[in-house]
């Protein structure tokens, strides 16, 4: 009774198994995925709502709006500039395990979700989550299933979530 299909339907298959031919671009999903989510919490700790006439309207304004980077383009930025922001943003991408079969923690300071969103967002599909928000990269509700066929033998990944406070 805990267990429930992916998305709420058990024929979906087209959509998870049809992300990413290679492991390469699904973690590279996740990647933007904690992007879209820092990006959010930005947006919500100013108050603004994503979707919102105040919103960045690109994701090169939301980049200048919320983190003063100038025309959103991080080659603006000195060396020492690009440091301090990587830490700000705290985006984190780690690897453990073997060479042969790496297990990869992403770990971002985004929005983040209560237990009770789930269904409605880590864990469904084809939803319009994000599809009125313009800064975000992740529009189509699917992207992050992409990493399952290359999550071992089992083809599980675990995600731990907390809202962000101001979210």
């Amino acid at each position: 009774s805990t267990w429930m299909p992916l998305g709420g339907y058990e024929n979906n298959f087209s959509t998870v198994g049809n992300q990413q031919a290679d492991p390469t671009g699904a973690l590279v999903d996740k990647i933007i995925n904690g992007i879209d989510a820092v990006l959010m919490a930005e947006c919500f700790s100013q108050g603004i709502s994503p979707e919102g006439p105040d919103a960045p309207q690109t994701m090169a304004a939301a980049v200048e709006k919320f983190f003063g980077v100038r025309g959103g383009r991080l080659d603006s930025l000195s060396a020492r500039e690009r440091t301090a922001l990587a830490e700000r943003f705290h985006l984190r991408v780690i690897a453990v395990g073997s060479k042969e079969a790496p297990c990869y923690l992403l770990i971002d300071k985004g929005e983040g979700q209560t237990p009770a969103s789930f269904p409605d967002t880590f864990l469904s599909l084809n939803k319009s989550n994000k599809l009125r928000i313009p800064f975000v990269q992740g529009k189509f509700n699917a992207g992050g299933t992409g990493v399952l066929q290359f999550c071992g033998n089992t083809n599980y990944q675990l995600i731990v979530s907390r809202r962000h406070p101001q979210a």
